[in-house]
């Protein structure tokens, strides 16, 4: 039986499990990162362990193969502090993301910044925040 590979709906979805209170979510989570196509959907699960708010030691420790395999292909040092949005971005670009997952990243970032700037007072009711990529 061939492993699935991972999308950016399921991904989303993975996203919202490792961020519930339920424990239990955050575990099966892990379980179908683990169990996925890692290769074939690494640049997916690399935006996902940047979108999590989760250290790279509870990815070390929940998903080790997905961890290592980010780290072999140099997606990651396993240092917090260099794992910047920025550094997403340019690497998804370097390993030739596929447009699905660049969307994706856009649509995480954006929703990011949304809040961030809605803490600061800002009316987001007022304003639209857009992320376009040149080519």
């Amino acid at each position: 039986m061939s492993k699935v590979i991972l999308k950016p709906d399921e991904i989303k979805n993975l996203i919202n499990m490792i961020k519930s209170e339920d424990a239990s979510n955050a575990t099966l989570a892990f379980e179908i990162i683990e169990n996925c196509n890692i290769s074939k959907s690494l640049n997916n699960i690399f935006i996902l362990f940047k979108f999590t708010g989760n250290s790279m030691n509870a990815f070390k420790l929940n998903t080790p193969k997905a961890y290592q395999k980010l780290i072999e292909k140099d997606y990651i040092s396993g240092d917090d502090h260099l794992f910047t949005l920025p550094k997403v971005l340019t690497t998804l670009l370097c390993a030739k993301a596929s447009p699905e997952s660049i969307a994706l990243y856009f649509e995480l970032h954006t929703d990011y910044l949304n809040k961030l700037l809605e803490s600061w007072g800002y009316p987001m009711g007022k304003l639209q925040v857009e992320l376009k990529l040149k080519m």
